[in-house]
Parts: structure tokens; C-alpha cells; sequence
């Protein structure tokens, strides 16, 4: 365990510790878990994996356990809003989230941060949730440009508002809300210790029932080190990669004029609002960037949502979802000299992947995912020396898809959640050698929740996926009892 995360595990266990003596009590709650999984191959429906933030191993069979502690402690006095006690202005939060998988072989942290929170200004630091971009939270298909919750959260330090803040002097008519954070990415990958930056920053004009809002999100890998290179990790490094800076980090020859430091890419996104007395709509865009050349309206690569949310969750219905998705260009486009391939980059050989799980839309398939589809594949093996050939951690990133999520509440104690998504599926840019002809996929999930008691509840799921890549039928069970 590095230094870091250290000195933030025994942070985390000294502040349950006090809340388990009963000395900060605020909010404390306890949770605990099983769940059982198994499918008819050798791995889980895309589904009943992804998405769960790297809880649930890909494996045919597993029991998995979980037990999650938190707190939130209120310092000082709430505030005061139209004469009426309003929310906390200030809070300290911490979890610690561990889990048991891999038939008990694997135990982990999959969260354990401290959190400051200021109104809507927020300051965490470790291993947390949170997903960054205008998607729907619970049934998107995943984040084309930024972090979606497929992967084990990254540890991390972040600053950022939990909501739109308004702008002074514009009457609540200009709000904007930002990010700005640092992680590790550790050594699970070609270039070992390697950085992770990341930052957003959104504007939204309306403060009516129509919004609209626009936005840009910026990540980058940076600073990682092998036998191979070892790349500028210092202030001046950290500078270049934040302001996007052509600069020499050692990845190139002294005859090669310096690229842009790190691997970096992102998306712009916009989109509209509308609140009406029963609903909420919200259409939303991304542009994914994975170089400069792409950011151009002939870039057709695109990740297109509309969700309607119901006021009223004790109506039938709470959400619907509908999702399109196409990476299929990937700079090729009149003009374009400079090819790009999404997730994946030269020097950073392992991309945008995180402990063999993608960051950002699972619809997009990586090796370790896609070695359980294909027998000549093989599962990369990341030891800081061994690579495989240029731009091919991501053998599936030429994707079209359309994706439909519902969450609906047919009974008083039952919770349902649906998603259907057919995906085009056609290799990537320098090769189709699994994908020739083109592979069509449909992945399918049927999730009911019952509330056994207040604090107990029973979840069931079924998924069967279909196509040219592979059939797999899976099923799971998960047993939750919370006390708050």
C-alpha cells in the first residue's frame, strides 16, 4: 500500500473508531452485503458487471461480501433561508467501503475517502464515487468522454461543487460548476506510477424551467515510468499537462518536436433542461477530444441522451433513458493528417483502462474484456516492461450503439431496473482482425429489488446478452441490510 493511502486508511479507521465510541454520531450507517453471481460461460452479461464500480468480478461464479461504514458530522450551525433552518453549511463525510470477491481470494477498498463540504463546494480525498459529466447516473450507458462508474474508483484529491453555483450579479440567470483533481494510477499498466489530472468546468444560462448548459472535461495521463521511459514528473510537468502545453516529457526523440505532454483527451459537452410540473427532461451531448484535430464540427463521433425523470417516485415509472452512441469516424474526415484512436494512446499503451476495466463507456471493449470473447486475444499482463503492439489496448473502440434504460416501480415494495442496448461492433483503427465482418451484440438486464423489511432489502438480477461476439445467460442475488 503506498504512502498515501496509508496515512488515509488510518485516518478513515480513527474516525470510525470515534463515531463507534459514540463521540461524532451525526449520521453514521452501516452496510452489509452478499451477493452470488454465476453465468453460463466463463464470464458475466455485460451488464450484471459493468457499471458497478469494479465490484463484481468477471469471472462464471462468485460470492462476494461487503461491509461499508460512513459518517457525516454537521460542524458549527446550519444556516438560516427565508427565516427556516436550511442545510449544512459545513460537513465532514467519510466512508470506508470494503469488499471480498474471487471466491475470498481478492479483498479490497473499493471506497474509502475523507470529504469537506462547504455549501456546495467539496474537498475529498482517496478512493470515491463520482461521476463526472451530464449523463443520466443510474441508466446510462456510460460516459463517452469522462469517468463513468466501470471502473474501481481511482484514489484521488478533487476539489468541486456537488451542484451548480450561481454567478454574482446575474440574478441567478448565469450558474457554473467546475472540477479539479489529481490520482494515481499505480502499477497495474505498461508505465508504472503514472499521474492521472483531471478537470471540468460547466456554464448554465436559465433559472426558469428551460436551462441550457455547455461544458469541457480534461483528463490526462502523465509522469509514468518504466525500463523504457521515465517521464517528467516534476512542477514544470504537472504545468504543461494542466494548460495542455507542447513540451519534451521524455516520450519522444531529440530530433522529434515535442507532442503535448501526457496522454490527454476529454469532451466538450452542452445541453438543455426542462423542468415541468411533473418532470424533468434533459438532452445531452458529448464530442469526445482525443487530440486537437478533433475538435471540429466534422467530427461526427457523438454520445446522444434524453432521460425523463418523474417528480413523483411514487408513480409507476421514475426514469427513461434513451442513448445513441457513435465512435465509428475517429478522425477520418477530409483534411485530417493526424489519425486518433479512442482510449488509446501511443506511448500510454494502456489507455483510458484502469485495473482491467475501461474508464469510461464499457460499450467500448478492451482486452481484458474482449480475451473472453476471442481465443487468440490474450488479457494484457502490465509488468512496466512488456507492451503490446501500438494502439491496441482497445480492440473495440469503432462502436455504433443505441442504448434504453427504465426504472419503474410497479408495487409499494419493489424497484425495478431495465436496460437494453444494441451495439455495432468494428474493431479499431489499425485493425479488424476479431471484428471482420462486423460483430452485432445485444447486451439485456432485468433488476427487481424488494424491500424485505426497512432496512433489508433483496435484489435479483437477470441478463442475457446475444449476437456475434458471444451468448451468455447470468444471474445474480445480493442480500443488503443497512442501519443507519
Amino acid at each position: 500500500m503506498m504512502h498515501y493511502q496509508k496515512y488515509l486508511f488510518n485516518l478513515l479507521i480513527l474516525c470510525i473508531g470515534f463515531s463507534a465510541q459514540g463521540q461524532f454520531t451525526d449520521s453514521l450507517e452501516i452496510i452489509v452485503g452478499t451477493t452470488a453471481s454465476a453465468a453460463s460461460e466463463d464470464f458475466q452479461p455485460l451488464w450484471l458487471g459493468a457499471n458497478k464500480w469494479g465490484t463484481i468480478a468477471d469471472r462464471q461464479t462468485d460470492l462476494s461480501t461487503r461491509l461499508r461504514l460512513s459518517n457525516q458530522h454537521v460542524l458549527g450551525k446550519k444556516f438560516r433561508r427565508s427565516g427556516e433552518i436550511g442545510k449544512p453549511r459545513f460537513t465532514i463525510g467519510y466512508a470506508l467501503d470494503i469488499y471480498n470477491n474471487e471466491h475470498f481470494d481478492q479483498t479490497f477498498i473499493q471506497e474509502g475517502f475523507v470529504k469537506f463540504t462547504y455549501d456546495k463546494w467539496e474537498v475529498s480525498a482517496g478512493r470515491f464515487e463520482n461521476i463526472i459529466g451530464e449523463v443520466h447516473p443510474e441508466l446510462s450507458s456510460g460516459s463517452l468522454g469522462g469517468i463513468s462508474p466501470n471502473a474501481l474508483p481511482i484514489p484521488k484529491i478533487s476539489v468541486y461543487n456537488s451542484d451548480y453555483v450561481n454567478i454574482p450579479f446575474t440574478n441567478g440567470w448565469l450558474q457554473f460548476k467546475g472540477l479539479f483533481g489529481h490520482g494515481w494510477l499505480g502499477n497495474d499498466r505498461l508505465l508504472e506510477k503514472a499521474y492521472l489530472h483531471e478537470k471540468a468546468l460547466y456554464g448554465r444560462i436559465g433559472k426558469q424551467k428551460l436551462k441550457l448548459y455547455g461544458g469541457i472535461q480534461h483528463y490526462a495521463i502523465w509522469g509514468g515510468q518504466n525500463s523504457k521511459y521515465q517521464l517528467d514528473r516534476s512542477f514544470q510537468g504537472f504545468l504543461d499537462v494542466v494548460f495542455f502545453k507542447e513540451a519534451d516529457d521524455g516520450s519522444v526523440g531529440p530530433d522529434i518536436r515535442p507532442n503535448r505532454a501526457g496522454y490527454q483527451r476529454g469532451s466538450v459537452d452542452f445541453g438543455v433542461t426542462y423542468d415541468s410540473k411533473d418532470f424533468t427532461f434533459n438532452l445531452y451531448h458529448q464530442t469526445p477530444i482525443e487530440n486537437h484535430t478533433s475538435i471540429t464540427f466534422q467530427n461526427i463521433d457523438r454520445l446522444v441522451g434524453l432521460s425523463i425523470d418523474q417528480k413523483d417516485q411514487d408513480k409507476f415509472w421514475q426514469s427513461l433513458l434513451f442513448e445513441f452512441l457513435y465512435t465509428k469516424q475517429m478522425g477520418n474526415y477530409e483534411g485530417n493528417r493526424e489519425a486518433y484512436y479512442y482510449y488509446e494512446n501511443g506511448v500510454y499503451q494502456t489507455g483510458w483502462d484502469y485495473m482491467g476495466r475501461v474508464i469510461g463507456t464499457p460499450l467500448i471493449i478492451n482486452r481484458t474484456r474482449g480475451s473472453k470473447y476471442f481465443e487468440n486475444l490474450n488479457a494484457p499482463v502490465w509488468d512496466g516492461n512488456n507492451g503490446y503492439p501500438l494502439n491496441y489496448n482497445m480492440p473495440g473502440n469503432r462502436v455504433i450503439a443505441g442504448h434504453f434504460g427504465a426504472l419503474y416501480k410497479p408495487l409499494k415494495k419493489f424497484h425495478c431496473k431495465t436496460l437494453l442496448t444494441f451495439s455495432k461492433n468494428f474493431g479499431n483503427g489499425d485493425s479488424v482482425e476479431f471484428f471482420s465482418p462486423d460483430k452485432n451484440q445485444v447486451y439485456s438486464l432485468q433488476e427487481i429489488s424488494y424491500d424485505l423489511k426497512p432496512n433489508l432489502k433483496l435484489v435479483t438480477s437477470l441478463a442475457y446478452d446475444f449476437g456475434d461476439l458471444y451468448n451468455n445467460f447470468g444471474g445474480m442475488l445480493e442480500l443488503q441490510w443497512q442501519l443507519k
